[in-house]
């Protein structure tokens, strides 16, 4: 499910990535060999995690669902796609994102 804020530790958010060339047009990712996502945490970490296809590829788009762990620091992040073709390598635009804390429970 894709929602307005992401969160810490939240499970099950969709993040989508839509592949374009240098005119804005889009690419074709359904032949692609490798889908990744590559998240910078605040503390300039990095985690790459594997990407799916949201629909044929046909349109361009992945994306990757959050699993427990994945958001594990708040504050400023980005993430990119990145698509593989043979020796071909097809980047995404940088998103910018926000983890919120949560409130305190007790």
């Amino acid at each position: 499910m894709t929602v307005g804020e992401i969160h810490l530790g939240d499970v099950g958010t969709v993040l989508i990535h839509t592949v374009k060339d240098q005119d804005e047009a889009i690419v074709d990712i359904s032949t692609a060999n490798e889908l990744k996502i590559v998240f910078n945490r605040p503390d300039g970490t990095v985690s790459v995690e594997t990407g799916a296809l949201t629909t044929d590829g046909t349109d361009g788009k992945m994306e990757y669902t959050t699993e427990s762990g994945d958001l594990s620091q708040e504050g400023n992040w980005t993430r990119q796609g990145k698509v593989t073709f043979g020796s071909s390598v097809w980047y995404s635009d940088i998103i910018k994102f926000k983890v919120y804390v949560n409130l305190d429970e007790s």
